[in-house]
């Protein structure tokens, strides 16, 4: 290990005194027989982080050692899962459509069917002087906490879904109502005003007098507590009787 240690040592202390540096140190392949667990081999293999560089977000193709630093922590324990009898697969729903992507991310490692253990793969920015380099850091993570979360996460969304259907669907029953001069009337977009005229039957002259700053379409027409801050804005408008309906403000 004495070696690998010494070699990353060095490659900290050009980066940070050379900006301009590209060079990166081989990594050697892990001897991943001699761990028993995964914890170990995090502990021996990736107390230091693997350095790689980037440039606009992607791999710096030809800064030498860089692809295979990259794919470095994946392909070991890959083989650590292998080499105890499992299959490592990817937990997370990260597209792995290109190299970089195909060697970060969520990983479990199942044998007989039963998770053993699972390992987060992620790239980190040291904060070197130069600006390109990052690490690639292994840990090993609670997989039942983990699972967890991203239910938790799936659910939360597939409700606030649902709610925007829900407003919407109730927003549009009430646009294709025709309106009276004089009401107070919305848009799906959070926009404010008064019917100040019938147009014809599809059209109308509104006076806008703002909007609010919700993230949140139809906060106007949502269950939800509307927490956006109302800004002045005030406008006269030629609009489609569809695109506004009748709410309170």
């Amino acid at each position: 290990m004495l070696p690998r240690i010494i070699k990353h040592v060095s490659f900290i202390a050009v980066v940070a005194g050379l900006a301009g540096c590209s060079t990166l140190f081989p990594v050697e392949k892990a001897n991943v027989e001699q761990y028993s667990s995964i914890g170990s081999l995090i502990g021996g293999e990736f107390d230091t982080p693997q350095y790689v560089q980037f440039r606009d977000n992607k791999l710096y193709s030809w800064a030498p050692n860089n692809k295979t630093n990259l794919t470095f922590s994946k392909e070991t324990v890959g083989s650590f899962c292998t080499h105890k009898g499992g299959v490592l697969q990817r937990i997370d729903d990260q597209n792995a459509d290109d190299i970089v992507s195909n060697s970060i991310g969520t990983y479990s490692c199942s044998i007989n069917g039963e998770v053993v253990w699972s390992v987060s793969i992620t790239i980190h920015n040291p904060h070197f002087s130069n600006p390109y380099v990052r690490s690639v850091v292994v840990k090993e993570i609670d997989t039942k906490n983990y699972l967890l979360r991203r239910q938790s996460a799936a659910i939360s969304d597939t409700i606030s879904s649902i709610s925007r259907n829900e407003t919407r669907l109730r927003f549009e029953k009430l646009a294709i109502k025709r309106k009276r001069v004089g009401q107070k009337v919305c848009s799906l977009d959070n926009r404010m005003g008064v019917v100040m005229s019938n147009l014809d039957k599809d059209h109308l002259r509104i006076q806008s007098f703002g909007f609010t700053t919700n993230v949140e379409q139809g906060v106007f027409f949502s269950d939800a507590v509307a927490t956006g801050v109302i800004v002045p804005a005030k406008k006269m408008l030629i609009a489609n009787n569809d695109e506004w309906a009748g709410c309170s403000w």
